[in-house]
């Protein structure tokens, strides 16, 4: 289990915006490898001028296929509309989400 915080810059006038994850893993009963995150947005103080995200969550599911390759799946759902336009706030969360899934294909590989 661990635990992250991400903070995201986002274009004037909007305020930029944080995020708070929680993170466990287990594996389910076909054998995946999943790692689950929700929010924790309580989890330390806010900070001034920064929105906090509240209702994200979602799940990576890593599937082996044979001995040396494995599919890595990621589920993610907010549960409350964002007063910031989409067309700012999805490439900024994509990027982040992508950047994730980069960083556990490297941790994975180098096992």
């Amino acid at each position: 289990e661990w635990v992250s915080y991400m903070q995201f810059s986002v274009p004037w006038p909007f305020a930029d915006q944080d995020c708070i994850l929680a993170y466990t893993t287990h594996e389910n009963s076909s054998g995946e490898t999943v790692i689950d995150f929700r929010c924790r947005p309580d989890y330390i103080a806010t900070y001034d001028g920064i929105s906090r995200m509240k209702d994200i969550s979602g799940s990576f599911v890593i599937r082996e296929v044979d001995e040396y390759h494995s599919i890595l799946e990621c589920y993610f759902i907010s549960e409350k509309a964002s007063v910031i336009p989409r067309w700012i706030t999805e490439p900024i969360i994509t990027g982040s989400i992508l950047s994730l899934m980069e960083a556990i294909r490297t941790e994975l590989t180098e096992v």
